[in-house]
């Protein structure tokens, strides 16, 4: 796989790179940094389950923040997924604090119709799963500390052989 982001390049069987943006690479993860501070990490794809942290970047707390997959939304190749999010007990997360890994299988999130902070879970809807060849995703989290309430990652092109 070859894992591309910044000036690192890691030699394996497929290709996992940032599409560009705000990114940041360390560790074999690559991170998405939002306004508000909070960073998102994606590891390297294990077949359709995503190594997740989140991190705060910035010099405040961060506010409302629930560690639970269900707070994640996935944007894979042009169409929006997402799980039935029940919220959680939220706490604050110092400037510094990393959380993770979180192992979110893709294949547990349905379609949504678009990019919203709360949308309806269709039951019968279809799942994520990456398809072979080159698959362009993001992961948002749900954070009140946004201005559309969502922090997004960074875009990563996963070349799946």
């Amino acid at each position: 796989m070859k894992i591309f982001a910044a000036t690192a390049i890691i030699i394996l069987t497929a290709t996992f790179s940032s599409a560009g943006g705000e990114i940041a690479y360390s560790n074999n993860v690559i991170w998405g940094v939002a306004p508000s501070g909070l960073a998102i990490g994606i590891a390297e794809p294990s077949n359709t389950i995503l190594s997740v942290y989140l991190e705060n970047r910035g010099n405040t707390n961060i506010y409302e923040l629930i560690q639970s997959t269900a707070r994640f939304i996935l944007e894979l190749n042009g169409k929006y997924y997402a799980m039935a999010d029940y919220g959680g007990k939220s706490s604050p997360m110092p400037p510094g604090k990393t959380y993770g890994p979180f192992m979110i299988d893709i294949n547990t999130f349905s379609e949504i119709p678009s990019l919203k902070r709360e949308s309806y879970i269709d039951p019968n809807a279809s799942h994520a799963t990456f398809t072979n060849g080159s698959n362009r995703f993001r992961l948002y989290y749900k954070n009140d500390m946004e201005t559309n309430g969502l922090a997004p990652g960074a875009e990563i092109i996963y070349e799946k052989k």
